[in-house]
């Protein structure tokens, strides 16, 4: 989109959950309408009221995305955590950028809801993480990818337990020496988020 105060209405797939939830709320109190895409719409509408548009919609239903995409000025997507179960990422990521050309959607944004830096071991989801990056960046769809390093909201999960028992804080798997830049869920819309290499990203995504 050429210019960046047209943008009136964004679609966000999961609104309601950890990733998507702070981008649509960082919409909203821009004056920014949201379009919410969920599986469930009531989920939806108890989680924001009034504030928002629901569109009931699968990443396994292309028609059901066609309608979803449909009169938005930019989307935000992200592919649903499966751990190392990877099996479905290509046809739901497929689906997406299938009914974002089809509609004419001007401005994709994709998170990629893991790290794709190159000293990572290749385990199924990072390669997964990689070749989701690739397949966006190679559509027909305007597209800025979001690699996101690592969650802050980690530490409380996976490293914290560790850390009360040992004293030892053993995540992430990387070297001492490697310098890392994490991201924060809550500020997964804001325009100050780092990437792998520790350079600003677009400072306005939307």
């Amino acid at each position: 989109m050429s210019d960046k105060n047209e943008l009136k209405k964004v679609l966000i797939f999961g609104a309601t959950g950890a990733q998507g939830s702070p981008v649509a709320r960082q919409l909203i109190e821009k004056g920014i309408a949201v379009r919410a895409v969920s599986r469930d719409e009531e989920k939806a509408r108890k989680f924001y009221g009034e504030n928002v548009e629901t569109a009931l919609a699968d990443l396994s239903d292309l028609d059901s995305l066609r309608r979803a995409f449909a009169d938005v000025d930019a989307a935000f997507l992200h592919l649903p955590f499966v751990g190392n179960d990877v099996r479905a990422m290509p046809v739901q990521l497929a689906n997406a950028l299938r009914a974002a050309k089809e509609t004419d959607l001007p401005r994709l944004v994709f998170s990629t809801s893991g790290s794709t830096m190159d000293n990572l071991p290749p385990v199924a989801m990072v390669e997964a993480n990689r070749a989701a990056e690739r397949a966006v960046l190679s559509s027909d769809v305007p597209s800025v990818v979001l690699r996101t390093t690592i969650y802050l909201e980690n530490l409380l999960h996976l490293a914290l337990p560790e850390m009360r028992e040992s004293g030892v804080l053993s995540y992430p798997p990387l070297s001492p020496e490697r310098k890392v830049s994490w991201t924060a869920l809550g500020r997964s819309g804001d325009d100050s988020d780092c990437g792998d290499d520790g350079g600003k990203r677009d400072r306005q995504i939307f």
